[in-house]
């Protein structure tokens, strides 16, 4: 499945996503991860595993939230807590 690449997304985001607000193709390639998504959310409700009132697109904003947050702060995260965050041992 094709991907955003991160640069064009910034770039929309200069411009209040002018291009991507007229592109249909672009739900086309979200929908599969959202679809997916939502189909692990609802076998997780029915198990008992997860609670009731998660979205799947809700749970993509904030798994990309935490993501972004991360990988833009590791370095200054790793200075502050002294420890390599980019590490396997340095994560858990």
């Amino acid at each position: 499945m094709p991907t955003l690449n991160n640069s064009l997304f910034q770039f929309e985001n200069l411009h209040p996503a002018r291009h991507l607000k007229q592109s249909k193709r672009i739900r086309e390639m979200n929908s599969p991860l959202i679809n997916s998504l939502g189909q692990i959310l609802e076998r997780g409700l029915n198990q008992g595993i997860f609670r009731g009132g998660i979205g799947p697109v809700q749970l993509n904003i904030s798994i990309a939230s935490l993501a972004h947050f991360f990988l833009s702060k590791r370095h200054t995260l790793s200075a502050v807590l002294e420890r390599n965050l980019m590490t396997a041992k340095g994560i858990s």
